[in-house]
């Protein structure tokens, strides 16, 4: 997916987030959004999955040329957040069988690999309500990740995770990553260690 970015800016109330952002996320590419806590980093990326609207600016977004618009861009990618909620009612099992019906996993792989690939198989009976933290991190990165996107953001993917499983993180990415555009937002340089631009959020912080 290719993602332009123009004057794109938002405040709350009387006070600017950010100001006045151009930029323009090229396809099949890895972008890491840096900046200090509050900097605005996952404000953007909200903004960009259309999550919350931007105060003004315009996006505009393109999937193998075609223009997608704001009100479908949910359809074209796949994510990871901290502030995510699970159905915790759920096992893990019946989760992957729910998230699954109204996503396709990505090709060559199905619900089974996936489990196995989470390092989760012998738990798909438990219910999420009796997850770990750090099990519960893995499990919002599989899905995103084994969801099949052309968009695939991370906003603190080591969060919770302990120095194995950012190991484990950092090998699938490389691995499933494909042709997908990558946005991971942190602060932790191992986190986005596999991307190949940085974009500083602090650069769009003064008014312009």
């Amino acid at each position: 997916m290719e993602i332009i970015l123009e004057n794109i800016s938002k405040k709350y109330g009387s006070q600017w987030i950010f100001r006045n952002i151009d930029f323009h996320f090229e396809a099949k590419t890895k972008y890491a959004l840096i900046g200090h806590n509050g900097a605005g980093k996952s404000t953007l990326l909200d903004i960009i999955m259309g999550k919350i609207p931007y105060t003004k600016g315009k996006i505009s977004y393109q999937v193998n040329g075609n223009i997608v618009g704001i009100d479908s861009i949910y359809k074209h990618l796949s994510v990871a957040t901290t502030s995510m909620s699970l159905i915790e009612e759920f096992t893990l099992e019946e989760i992957l069988q729910f998230h699954f019906r109204f996503r396709n996993i990505v090709k060559g792989l199905n619900q089974e690999d996936v489990l196995d690939l989470m390092e989760l198989g012998k738990e798909k009976k438990k219910f999420i309500s009796n997850f770990s933290s750090g099990m519960k991190q893995r499990l919002k990165i599989g899905l995103a990740l084994f969801t099949d996107s052309s968009l695939l953001i991370f906003d603190e993917p080591g969060a919770n995770l302990d120095l194995k499983s950012k190991q484990w993180f950092q090998t699938l990415l490389a691995k499933y990553l494909n042709d997908r555009t990558l946005l991971i937002a942190s602060n932790d340089a191992e986190d986005y260690q596999i991307c190949d631009h940085i974009m500083d959020i602090e650069d769009f912080k003064l008014v312009g």
